[in-house]
């Protein structure tokens, strides 16, 4: 990340955190048309009802030297320890570039969204994903994106 400061590079560390950024709620409340205290009422009840589950914000990947967005499909074993099933999950959330885990149907098991620098450290990664699917026994099929279409945290509400 050229020209970024230690300073600036925690600063986007802390705002991805939760309620780092809190709501524009005057532009909203003009948006809405809704007095100022209304929506600050309303946005606080949703939160507190479970709808919000926080503010942060949205980085740049390419900017932050995240540019390189892998997918990984794994399979595990069956096996009757559901402490090993309910282990893999929480391996695989530990693991730092890991943005995203999924619990799926089908033929796979898991689907595993990380974004890396390079290929070096896609491999570096590849691994820790291979370890925490159990090493020997799971199974992985890794996926590089090329180019991102569309990727948003945006849920439309209807």
């Amino acid at each position: 990340m050229k020209g970024l400061k230690a300073e600036d590079k925690k600063l986007l560390n802390l705002l991805q955190g939760d309620d780092a950024c809190v709501p524009r709620v005057t532009m909203l409340a003009h948006k809405l048309k809704l007095p100022t205290s209304t929506v600050k009422t309303k946005i606080d009840k949703l939160t507190r009802e479970g709808y919000v589950t926080g503010f942060s914000a949205t980085l740049d990947p390419e900017k932050t030297n995240r540019g390189f967005v892998a997918f990984t499909l794994g399979r595990v074993p069956l096996t009757k320890d559901l402490d090993v099933v309910n282990d893999i999950p929480k391996k695989l959330a530990a693991i730092p570039e890991v943005l995203e885990v999924f619990f799926i149907s089908g033929e796979w098991d898991y689907l595993i969204k990380f974004r890396v620098k390079d290929r070096d450290e896609y491999t570096h990664v590849i691994k820790k994903v291979a370890r925490a699917l159990g090493e020997g026994n799971g199974r992985g099929l890794g996926m590089v994106g090329f180019k991102t279409l569309k990727e948003t945290h945006k849920i439309k509400v209807v």
